[in-house]
């Protein structure tokens, strides 16, 4: 026998490796970062070699050195080892407002956390993919998993890199061709577009959405006119368009959209902090904000969970969870008068103008129902407003205060605008007359001179109305970029539809000091919208992620601690979906914790028509009418990405013909798919069955936000990876399902819907419509 390897053997373990005797007759091995054992271990014929030392001495230097970068991980996904576990995946040498927890193995001691797939077939897994991604963190750097989304640190830098990314790929203006146009009262225009080839992406084109407002609008070729989006209305592709001249796009017109104008500001201010906002570092940090609060008394009429909500709004920090249905936005409005009531200055934020008119409306009820109706001047809404109940409302013209003091200047600015574009013009012309071009220059001297007085009274009367005001109504983005707005006192700041605002801007609004801040939204819908979020690990953090995936409301076990510390309620009781379909959102999206109370809507009913709530048509088994065209049997992959079905698609639009000649007059629809070439196909072929406004048909981005009597939802591919295993399946499948009122029509195969973890239910509670043929 080797005496020298029984010499080792019995004096156990050498000198600096961990561990011991493996069990008889084997000599120690060292641990090498939770792989298996390093190859140099294991000897030759079966015989064994002493331990390799270099994972040793790899482990000894790692200790007594700062953790430096390395690349990502390896396609099997092997944890690397870290000297801290950090929310965000920060590491080592961070900024200071950053947030960090020592990383442990399930032993408790020192060492990599291995990542887990989660498993979408079960109840965990399906809670576990409610969220966008969970954190696979390394201590180091951040990696993509199949379910889940790339992690970037909780930092300033990780902020300003977001920024930056996002500014790059948003650098190129979006190309889309005029269709339509129609004026407005107002003076403004209503333009119908298409979208072209983006040139920022190459060949997708870009969705014509709500995250188009505030942008800027010109003509491509020779810049006859240009804009402001102040609107867009994305079921029927229109946007609301104030001009700057005298001239008027036409349909054939080509036109660029320069995006997102307030990422400038957003830039400047992320660039002048050195930490972020305290409290949001504690929410972060899964810690419960500090600070002083004050007690408010709801008023009467609210539903048990909407008092609870009013009751703790003067907390630092409260989350509002509002499933669809629940009176969010009523809840939001009665805090505004409680708040105000108690002779508090209140900021109220949402994501677009559609939300922001809804939202004065709400307050503006509120108070009446207080009985103390809102006297001019009380309320504020910066931006231009374009619902059609607010602007025409005779009753409501003491909420136009900014609009009118706008109006006042707005023809006199346009007639300056274009005197000054005539005069540039005529001075490029004239370049060989001096004489000419002295005229020219002092008459646009002039010009000038007046458009900056003219900016300078706007301001003026904009700086007079704010500071008197007690609530401010605007869009996060306006307020991001206005200084007569953000840089008011306000003492409450009010968040609506908070899921969908950015954690971005969220820190912006947590960066100015308040009493209280209060955001309501809905984490199970639709996220925020980032354009860069699948190309940088920065953009996904801070742009693809809203307050609730910050402050890990997303997560169950962190879920339960903030509605245990009344950090966050959740509004459990809806009335706008009929019992069948609330049962089915609920069990599957919110675990069964949305009851039905009040008054809901009822089934509808007609000759030839089906009665049942949730109903299931399989489109193979569905008999088309005669002179369909040829369709295929199955889906094919559409480009440049997606799927799409014609056959589903027909039988969609022979529904839609039956029910509007079964169906009472004022029933509405919705027709929507995942897929946006999908969608494009369905609006094609159901949009000339109804010249009214019974009939919407679109993507499920386009339906957020919309609700209809019935709901016919088309998912193409159940069993596809977007639907059913994807990180925002579930976020899809909720709203889709979410906007009936009445009843939900789904067009698939049962044996598909029953695979799918997030349409499973629908088989347990819908009659199946296989067999319905033409009359």
């Amino acid at each position: 026998m080797d005496t020298t390897r029984l010499r080792r053997r019995r004096a156990g373990p050498a000198p600096g490796l961990p561990g011991g005797p493996r069990g008889r007759g084997r000599a120690p091995r060292a641990p090498r970062d939770g792989r298996r054992g390093c190859p140099r271990d294991r000897g030759v014929g079966g015989r064994r070699r002493a331990p390799c030392r270099r994972p040793a001495r790899r482990a000894a230097r790692s200790a007594a050195e700062p953790a430096r970068p390395r690349g990502p991980r390896s396609p099997a996904g092997r944890a690397r080892t870290g000297p801290a576990r950090t929310i965000g995946g920060q590491g080592p040498g961070a900024d200071a407002g950053a947030a960090t927890r020592p990383a442990t193995r399930r032993g408790g001691t020192p060492g990599p956390v291995p990542a887990r797939r989660p498993r979408c077939g079960s109840a965990a897994g399906r809670r576990r993919a409610m969220t966008p991604g969970r954190r696979f963190d390394t201590g180091r750097r951040t990696t993509r998993y199949r379910h889940g989304v790339v992690k970037a640190p909780i930092s300033v830098t990780a902020l300003r890199a977001a920024i930056a990314e996002e500014l790059r790929i948003q650098r190129r203006p979006v190309t889309v061709r005029v269709i339509d146009r129609a004026d407005l009262r107002d003076g403004r225009l209503e333009l119908r577009v298409e979208p072209e080839y983006a040139q920022r992406t190459g060949d997708v084109p870009h969705r014509i959405d709500e995250t188009l407002e505030g942008a800027g609008i010109r003509e491509a070729t020779e810049e006859r006119w240009r804009g402001q989006i102040e609107a867009v209305e994305p079921i029927h592709r229109s946007l609301v368009v104030t001009l700057t001249g005298e001239s008027r796009p036409v349909p054939g017109d080509r036109a660029l959209i320069s995006l997102f104008d307030y990422l400038r500001s957003l830039e400047a201010w992320a660039g002048s902090i050195d930490e972020l906002p305290p409290m949001f570092v504690q929410l972060a940090r899964r810690m419960t904000p500090g600070g002083a609060t004050v007690a408010l008394d709801p008023p009467e009429g609210l539903r048990a969970a909407q008092r609870r909500a009013v009751e703790l709004a003067g907390r630092p920090v409260l989350l509002v969870w509002g499933p669809p249905g629940t009176g969010k936005t009523y809840t939001l409005a009665s805090i505004v008068e409680r708040h105000v009531a108690a002779g508090r200055r209140v900021l109220v934020v949402s994501t677009t103008n559609v939300a922001v008119d809804l939202l004065v409306l709400a307050i503006d009820d509120a108070f009446r129902r207080a009985g103390s109706p809102l006297e001019p001047g009380v309320l504020v809404r910066p931006g231009m407003p374009v619902n059609a109940r607010l602007k025409n409302d005779p009753d409501r013209r003491h909420l136009l205060r900014w609009t009118e003091a706008l109006d006042d200047l707005a023809a006199r600015e346009r007639m300056l605008e274009d005197r000054k574009r005539l005069l540039e013009a005529e001075l490029a012309r004239a370049q060989r007359n001096a004489s000419r071009r002295g005229d020219l220059l002092s008459e646009l001297a002039s010009v000038r001179t007046a458009l900056r007085e003219l900016t300078q009274t706007r301001n003026e009367i904009l700086k007079r109305l704010t500071r008197d005001a007690q609530i401010v109504v605007t869009t996060c983005a306006l307020y991001v970029s206005n200084e007569l707005v953000h840089k008011k006192e306000y003492e409450v700041t009010i968040v609506d539809e908070a899921s969908m605002v950015p954690a971005a801007v969220t820190a912006r609004l947590l960066a100015d000091a308040r009493m209280a801040f209060v955001f309501g939204g809905d984490f199970m819908q639709l996220p925020p919208v980032s354009r860069a979020s699948s190309r940088n690990a920065c953009a996904t953090t801070w742009f693809a992620q809203s307050i609730f995936e910050i402050a890990g409301a997303t997560e169950t076990p962190e879920r339960r601690r903030l509605l245990a510390r009344r950090t966050m309620v959740m509004l459990d009781e809806q009335s706008r979906m009929c019992e069948p379909i609330a049962r089915v959102v609920s069990k599957t999206f919110y675990d069964g914790n949305l009851r039905t109370v009040g008054r809901p809507a009822v089934g509808v009913s007609g000759p030839g028509w089906p009665e049942d709530p949730v109903v299931i048509v399989d489109p193979l088994a569905y008999e088309l009418p005669p002179g369909t065209p040829p369709v295929s049997s199955r889906p094919v992959k559409a480009e440049p990405s997606g799927q799409t079905w014609d056959r589903s698609a027909h039988v969609a639009r022979d529904l839609v013909e039956r029910a509007l000649a079964a169906l009472d007059e004022r029933t509405s629809f919705i027709v929507t798919a995942p897929y946006r070439q999908q969608a494009e196909l369905l609006r094609k072929l159901v949009s000339p069955l109804d010249d009214g406004e019974r009939l919407a048909a679109g993507t499920i981005h386009q339906m957020q936000g919309s609700e209809a009597d019935v709901v016919i939802f088309d998912p193409v591919a159940p069993l596809g990876w977007f639907l059913a295993r994807s990180s925002s399946a579930a976020r899809l499948i909720n709203v889709a399902l979410s906007r009936a009122r009445s009843q939900l029509i789904v067009l698939a195969r049962a044996h598909e819907l029953a695979g799918n973890p997030w349409l499973v239910e629908i088989t347990r509670v819908a009659v199946r419509w296989p067999d319905v043929a033409p009359p």
